[in-house]
């Protein structure tokens, strides 16, 4: 009984259309989705290796601005002049009076990418001379490290100590407590030229994305390149989180160790002009990987802090930010999407869902590796070509195993083995292109939820048009049903058929015994008019082996 009604459940899932599968399982699809994009659970871990290949890939990529170098205090540097000032950190005199020196050389600015967070207690008077050196610049900016705003309220620095970093566009009266390490030197605070230099990475450990901007009650908190862009008057980017618009390699933007900046600042020569560094951006920092200032990237697992700085700051003086989709338009695109893949499975062949696994989410993911290349707006299709693959994995299966139930369907498994039962067998020969398989299966069992249905493939040596041949067996449980749909074939059904043959057996299910006719009733032997000899012939002993297996 069991058994009975499994058969029974799987057979009504066979009967549903297969327009309402795809439909129902579109749907599904985007729900799911769509929930996934409102509740910020789209970013799978799929995705985001499909965007790292997708922007290591890119054809055209953004070069480099001459403009911005890194002044490089890497493991040469350190050796060269560790005799002069011991291991690192090194008095810090050395920086201020290279700060001193790039700013005669005509520097727009003077970026560090070094936290001054304690004072130097066994050399004071280097701490004095760089402090003076800071107080005397027009162009440095300095970092403070934000720390887990979860700590905000046990913290004692408060926004307003550090104007700058922190802006009360409101001009409210509230007083936040941030939880910050500023720099320790006033002469830094002072400045006002400070900003946080954190970088957040993904769930993963991949830096792909950069916040320019934090929001603290009605105070907004500064970026370091934020900072930048605001004394330069750049544009403010659009969006306060955006894409790191990555070069292809890590150490892009033009590179002078520290030693060889500073040796020719000590020397004669370095008393002349240095043009090279007129109107640049100067960043200090460190590639030397004993310092451990690297970050994991779309680019390198190890990718130079300094340099992803680099990479921001050029960005944003640029305008060359990647910015992702607003929500909205992205569940948009989403249901675009879904449009589009259900449109598709059904103008496809049925010989072609198989290829659509891959040749769906190619496109899909060639749309996005497009937007990478042109343009700052992402669309980031990687999601609608998961769903692509999932979708039409599912669809391929699901077909393969309806034609085989169809064509296996044995209508003892549902009644009774006594049960009388009538029959029409008919076989239609179908010009290729006007329907498919799933199309005159639902049709077909339309007009009976008993039916066997069974394609015999395409007749590719009879006709330039190549007709398929499909042998159909539909059960009733009372003769003028039958007889009906000998009469009615066509407007019940509604395919467009090129010729039709019908046979109706009144027996038992035992056995079969009948004569092939013509659609039109009036020839014995069709094989005189209609069809060549030949196809017919093909048709009419497929028939005879289909029905009789046993003989």
């Amino acid at each position: 009984m069991e058994n009975k009604f499994l058969q029974f459940c799987i057979h009504r899932f066979a009967v549903i259309s297969h327009h309402k599968i795809k439909l129902l399982l579109l749907l599904i699809i985007g729900c799911w989705s769509s929930l996934g994009v409102l509740l910020n659970y789209q970013d799978s871990d799929l995705e985001k290796s499909s965007f790292d290949q997708l922007i290591r890939s890119r054809i055209v990529t953004p070069k480099p601005d001459p403009k911005i170098i890194v002044i490089d205090i890497d493991e040469k540097s350190l050796d060269v002049l560790k005799n002069e000032f011991g291991r690192w950190p090194w008095p810090r005199e050395t920086l201020g009076g290279l700060l001193a020196w790039i700013e005669k050389q005509g520097a727009q600015a003077v970026v560090f990418d070094i936290l001054f967070a304690d004072l130097d207690q066994l050399n004071q008077t280097s701490d004095f001379s760089f402090s003076k050196a800071v107080e005397e610049s027009k162009s440095s900016f300095f970092p403070i490290l934000r720390l887990n705003k979860i700590n905000d309220d046990i913290s004692q620095v408060h926004a307003n100590d550090l104007i700058g970093f922190a802006s009360n566009p409101e001009n409210s009266n509230n007083n936040p407590t941030i939880a910050v390490i500023p720099p320790v030197f006033k002469t830094i605070l002072d400045t006002k030229r400070i900003g946080y230099h954190n970088i957040y990475p993904d769930a993963d450990g991949v830096n792909r994305s950069y916040l320019l901007w934090e929001k603290k009650d009605d105070w907004v908190l500064n970026s370091l390149p934020m900072r930048i862009g605001q004394e330069f008057g750049w544009k403010t980017p659009r969006s306060q989180k955006v894409l790191i618009n990555f070069d292809n390699e890590p150490y892009s933007h033009k590179s002078i160790p520290f030693y060889k900046l500073w040796e020719l600042s000590q020397s004669k020569k370095g008393q002349s002009q240095y043009e090279e560094l007129q109107d640049s951006i100067v960043l200090i920092g460190s590639t030397a990987t004993n310092l451990f200032d690297v970050k994991p990237t779309p680019i390198s697992t190890i990718h130079p802090g300094v340099h992803v700085l680099a990479n921001i700051i050029d960005n944003f003086k640029n305008e060359q930010f990647i910015y992702e989709l607003p929500k909205s338009v992205k569940l948009l695109v989403l249901w675009l999407a879904l449009l589009f893949m259900g449109l598709a499975s059904e103008k496809l062949p049925e010989g072609m869902m198989k290829f659509s696994i891959f040749i769906i989410p190619t496109i899909f993911l060639g749309i996005s590796f497009f937007s990478l290349n042109v343009g700052s707006i992402f669309i980031d299709l990687t999601l609608s070509a998961s769903q692509a693959l999932l979708f039409f994995s599912l669809i391929s299966l699901y077909i393969n195993w309806r034609s085989r139930y169809w064509a296996q369907f044995n209508p003892l498994n549902l009644f009774e083995k006594d049960a009388a039962l009538y029959q029409s067998s008919l076989v239609m020969l179908l010009q290729r292109g006007n329907t498919n398989q799933q199309e005159v299966i639902s049709k077909i069992s339309r007009i009976s939820k008993y039916s066997k249905i069974r394609q015999l493939g395409w007749l590719n040596e009879l006709s330039n048009v190549q007709p398929a041949i499909y042998i159909a067996t539909v059960y009733f449980e009372d003769k003028n049903s039958a007889d009906s749909l000998v009469l009615n074939f066509n407007k019940i059904v509604n395919i467009n058929i090129n010729k039709l043959y019908f046979s109706n057996v009144y027996e038992k299910l035992t056995g079969f015994n009948f004569q092939m006719k013509s659609s039109d009733n009036q020839l014995e032997h069709p094989i005189e008019r209609g069809l060549p000899e030949l196809e017919l012939q093909i048709c009419y002993d497929a028939f005879q082996a289909w029905s009789n297996p046993s003989k």
